[in-house]
């Protein structure tokens, strides 16, 4: 599992000086790249340009609080995983960081071993892997550089990105989910019942007019030049499309 750790860029976000460095230096032999914040206004600014795989980060910080960093970051990404650190008394404080899809918690003075543990869970939920043969088909990487690829693309075809893109893997199968990208008229539309299934035809015709483009991008960046895309699934009411390539 620490070959997946090595594979994640992560975001430590602590104010005390000597307990950042301290687990700093545990972490950066672990980590793929290590990136350090010491507030959460500063944490939310590295999220935004870094764009990192996962997020440590102490609850009660000044200029923002790690539940109010994570407040902010959840309005840009749903599924990036926070992990906490905090003290015991903070109970009701752990209870409202859960509204904002925290990954885990971690009780301070950090267990290193307790805190790597719920790294690797993360990583495990991160990384694509085949079960069956225990190889990961496409390097976490190159699915980052796709994911951005495919969000600049979009944005750029529709005039709204998307705020997140997730992918399955399988011995034949590509999934690529892509969640949130309806524009703002789309969902002006959806307010009447009457207009969904226009706005799934248009969705569709959307991804059928550029499924060369699409094809060329994937293929272009996990290596492969046998992915085809052969389905393509709209659910405007979860605002999400899902596009199948084949092997």
């Amino acid at each position: 599992m620490e070959s997946l750790l090595r594979q994640l860029k992560v975001l430590y976000v602590e104010d005390d000086l000597v307990h950042r460095q301290e687990l700093a230096d545990y972490l950066s032999r672990r980590v793929g790249r290590l990136y350090l914040a010491e507030n959460g206004e500063q944490g939310l600014e590295k999220f935004s340009t870094l764009k990192p795989d996962l997020i440590i980060t102490d609850l009660r910080m000044p200029k923002l609080s790690g539940i109010e960093m994570a407040r902010e970051i959840r309005k840009e990404n749903k599924i990036v995983p926070i992990i906490i650190l905090t003290a015991m008394s903070d109970k009701e404080s752990i209870l409202e960081s859960v509204k904002f899809g925290i990954l885990d918690y971690v009780i301070k003075p950090v267990d290193v071993k307790e805190l790597i543990a719920v790294m690797e869970r993360a990583a495990s939920a991160l990384t694509v892997i085949d079960h069956d043969f225990g190889q990961i088909h496409y390097a976490p990487e190159k699915l980052n550089k796709l994911k951005s690829m495919l969000t600049a693309y979009i944005k750029k075809e529709t005039g709204k990105g998307p705020v997140d893109i997730r992918f399955e893997d399988s011995e034949q199968n590509l999934m690529v989910t892509i969640v949130g990208a309806l524009t703002k008229f789309e969902l002006a539309l959806l307010t009447s019942e009457s207009n969904r299934s226009l706005v799934e035809y248009n969705r569709g015709v959307f991804f059928k007019d550029r499924i060369r483009d699409l094809e060329e991008m994937v293929c272009e960046t996990v290596q492969s030049t046998a992915l085809k895309l052969y389905d393509i699934q709209v659910d405007v009411e979860r605002d999400r499309c899902i596009l199948l390539f084949k092997r």
